[in-house]
């Protein structure tokens, strides 16, 4: 289950972040790709775009439960 999913927004950049176990890496990670989604629409809406080649996740664990977290 996810927590939430925070964001930080600056002129040219945008940050999508949340928190979970290492068991729903995966599902977590399928919702801020449905909403990187949403944002690339807005975006279009506006006339702008998103440089999805840009997107990154980074996966922060300390080291005896980063081994936990599948590739997805």
């Amino acid at each position: 289950m996810v927590i939430g999913i925070s964001d930080y927004t600056y002129a040219d950049d945008t940050q999508l972040y949340t928190n979970c176990s290492a068991i729903d890496g995966p599902t977590t990670a399928a919702q801020l790709l449905w909403h990187n989604d949403d944002i690339d629409c807005w975006m279009l809406s506006y006339c702008l775009k998103l440089k999805s080649n840009k997107t990154q996740f980074l996966w922060l664990r300390p080291p005896l439960q980063l081994n936990k977290v599948t590739n997805v």
